[in-house]
């Protein structure tokens, strides 16, 4: 059932428990059979851990990454923060027992104020719609589905990447396994220990072209599918690991010298005005020790 306590929504089927923060719109909480699979930076203020990362889950949008320069669109140069702006934007939301529907929208031109004093504008209108639906359970997996609906608000074409940025709990590293797979088969792709990870360049390993990433650890397992195309992972050791489906990979190691022109960037979209667009994961958990 749906139930709101404080600042939290909780929503739930069977054995599988989802807590929202509506202060901030992010999933921080998924139980299994008793056992939490996520890291909790993004829950109210007296449930987050002491240090590390102070979020649990996010859209990524319009940009996956960081744009150092800006970004380039139509003759014109824009800031916009690590990650878009719509992880600085509120959301609206409404429940059901096992749902939550939240909505977001923004208008373009509009400046947005990220905490560390960045300010975000992007020239174009939209709405987002995010879904968070705690799903009927398949044998010891309980499931959470998750969509984001892109919607163009303005009256010119929208580019964009988008992606979902949710971080579950990091145990044993150097034991834990992360397995990638790719899409029309689920045929593996990338296979390693979530230790690895970590010693990547900047602690990230992206993999495109795939559809399914699982996280086994001692205590649960986690299998996120998903049609977003790519997906990263993102593991700096501080209890927390992201598994990150994205429609583009991160921007982060473009841009060094100069705006990026995203109406031309590699697997960015562009959406005509009106038109709407929607990416989807499913999150199935195991709970190996309750």
């Amino acid at each position: 059932m749906a139930v709101a306590k404080g600042n939290v929504i909780t929503i739930s089927r069977g054995s599988t428990v989802a807590r929202i923060n509506p202060e901030n719109g992010q999933l921080f909480s998924l139980v299994r059979a008793g056992t939490e699979v996520m890291w909790k930076g993004g829950a109210p203020e007296g449930e987050r851990p002491a240090s590390g990362w102070q979020n649990s889950e996010f859209v990524m949008f319009p940009i996956v990454g960081s744009a150092l320069r800006g970004v380039h669109i139509r003759g014109a140069t824009f800031p916009v923060a690590k990650h878009g702006i719509a992880r600085d934007l509120p959301w609206s939301m409404e429940s059901t027992p096992d749902t939550v529907i939240a909505v977001q929208a923004y208008t373009g031109g509009r400046e947005v104020q990220r905490g560390k004093g960045e300010t975000s504008v992007f020239p174009c209108s939209y709405r987002l719609t995010k879904l968070y639906h705690v799903a009927e359970e398949l044998r010891a997996w309980g499931r959470l589905i998750f969509s984001v609906e892109i919607r163009n608000t303005s009256d010119a074409v929208l580019p964009y990447a988008v992606g979902w940025h949710p971080a579950f709990a990091a145990q044993n590293p150097k034991e834990s396994a992360i397995e990638v797979l790719d899409g029309p088969l689920y045929a593996p792709i990338y296979s390693s220990r979530l230790g690895a990870v970590r010693r990547a360049e900047g602690n990230v390993v992206i993999v495109e072209n795939s559809a399914r990433v699982t996280y086994d650890t001692l205590n649960f397992s986690v299998m996120l599918k998903h049609n977003f195309g790519n997906t990263q992972i993102w593991h700096t050791g501080e209890g927390l690991v992201a598994l990150e489906p994205m429609t583009a990979a991160s921007l982060s190691r473009r841009g060094r010298e100069g705006p990026v022109d995203i109406l031309s960037c590699p697997g960015f979209r562009k959406l005509a005005p009106g038109m709407s667009e929607t990416f989807t994961a499913e999150v199935a958990v195991q709970a190996c020790r309750a």
